[in-house]
């Protein structure tokens, strides 16, 4: 119910609480009402609620306009109003709807007070010089000088004097105090006179904006970047982008507590670990640092990265399937221990060899090696798989198989960060699970056939 600034007064008793705040939601629940959030005041915002008597003294105009409530009830701690019910002006409670409450308020002291003309805090400033007026209002020096405070320091707003002679004493007094602060600032920064002060704040204005300019252009630049290191980016499912590296890196071995991943064009392809120890990551009562991790990707112009065979290969222009050089990542059993391999990748293997000649030669026997196991595979009856159940594949059988060192060990590595532990063999069931897992089922099922063979 609307009701004016001056009903208010005259009929709330002194004691009464009065809340204020805003309505939560534009429809009203049929049976509780309304609603309210109520918002606090105090220095902390630490009221909820208070006495009516601290509201009478506000500055409002008796013509000013409450949006006031009387009727309500609380449920679970939140306040609902009954909004087509009369004010009770014998009520305990009252709740001002008023989400503008405090501005008004303040405009209404300055309205009231002519607070161009009236305030004490103004005059000093616009009668000091620039440059005093200046570090007068960067260093905040009348905060809390010649100043009213409304809802217990809820306002905080320059004090009004109307006597004229009062007013001209008063900030006489205070253009004296600031002007004395001022000089003792100039003698303490070794500063002659205030025009050496303005020069000072024409030259941070002048440095601060030039680090705005420079930074403006170091985070184009690097948008830049990333964008061209993320459009050479060719893997499956890639979800976003603009952090398609994030999806890249993360086919390491990252460990447990990961801060930064981050991607750079660089001279050479790689990617680097960087361990740092925080002291404070675990309980006080643990002697031992937490290892945190950081990685960066670096790409060499001209090459796109892949992941083939589960490993991070970088290979300049488009895949030749019948052969090209390439680089990879190999990571080793430490999570830090991280090499760029150079090599050739020929039908989806990487291999070290002196030549593409020479890699293309490992690769056919491999592969006259895998047709022969595969044709062998299927000749075998269900007694084969029975015992292929039980049987422990080993590192050297993936190998044997076909399968690359690097890839290989690429899967080892991940295997054990997965299960905690060194693994020298893996079961069956284990395999096939984490090489679906790891994108890896054309080559767990090469060492499985290549086994099958062997049984």
């Amino acid at each position: 119910m609307i009701i004016t600034f001056k009903e208010f007064k005259d009929n709330v008793r002194n004691n009464a609480t009065v809340c204020f705040g805003s309505f939560r939601f534009d429809e009203a629940d049929e049976r509780k009402g309304r609603e309210v959030s109520l918002r606090g005041f105090g220095k902390n915002e630490q009221y909820r609620y208070g006495d009516a008597s601290i509201f009478f003294n506000l500055p409002l105009s008796d013509g000013y306009k409450m949006d006031v409530y009387t009727e309500h009830e609380t449920s679970f701690g939140s306040n609902f109003v009954k909004e087509d019910a009369p004010v009770d002006f014998n009520a305990d409670t009252f709740f001002i709807i008023a989400p503008d409450f405090l501005a008004d308020i303040e405009k209404a002291y300055k309205r009231k007070n002519d607070y161009k003309h009236c305030c004490i805090n103004n005059h000093v400033i616009s009668s000091v010089s620039v440059a005093c007026a200046t570090w007068m209002r960067l260093t905040d020096y009348l905060k809390g000088k010649n100043e009213v405070e409304f809802l217990d320091g809820t306002i905080r707003i320059g004090e009004c004097e109307q006597d004229e002679a009062k007013l001209t004493a008063k900030v006489r007094r205070y253009i004296g105090f600031a002007e004395k602060a001022f000089k003792k600032y100039l003698e303490k920064n070794g500063l002659a006179n205030e025009n050496e002060y303005l020069d000072m704040l024409a030259r941070k204005e002048a440095e601060k904006k030039e680090e705005e300019k420079a930074a403006k252009k170091a985070e184009k630049a690097r948008a830049k970047e990333l964008a061209y290191i993320n459009d050479h980016i060719f893997i499956q499912n890639k979800q976003n982008n603009s952090e398609a590296y994030k999806q890249v890196i993360n086919r390491l071995n990252t460990g447990s507590h990961l801060d930064e991943l981050s991607a750079y064009i660089g001279r050479e392809n790689g990617i680097n670990c960087y361990e740092s120890r925080d002291f404070d990551g675990y309980s006080k009562s643990c002697r031992f640092p937490m290892i945190r991790r950081s990685f960066s990707l670096y790409l060499k112009k001209g090459y796109n990265i892949h992941i083939i065979g589960g490993l991070i290969t970088f290979v300049r222009g488009e895949i030749k399937r019948q052969g090209m050089a390439c680089e990879w990542i190999e990571q080793g059993r430490a999570i830090d221990d991280i090499e760029t391999v150079k090599g050739f990748l020929v039908r989806g293997e990487h291999i070290v060899a002196k030549s593409l000649k020479e890699a293309q030669r490992i690769n056919a026997e491999k592969r006259s090696k895998q047709a022969l196991s595969l044709l062998n595979a299927r000749s075998k009856d269900q007694l084969v798989y029975q015992k292929l159940g039980n049987h422990m594949f080993t590192f050297e059988e993936s190998l044997a198989s076909g399968n690359c060192r690097p890839g290989t060990q690429n899967f080892k590595n991940r295997y054990e960060a997965a299960i905690g532990h060194e693994a020298t063999e893996i079961s069956l069931a284990d395999l096939r699970k984490y090489g679906k897992k790891f994108g890896l089922e054309e080559y767990t099922e090469r060492v499985i056939r290549y086994v099958m063979n062997r049984l």
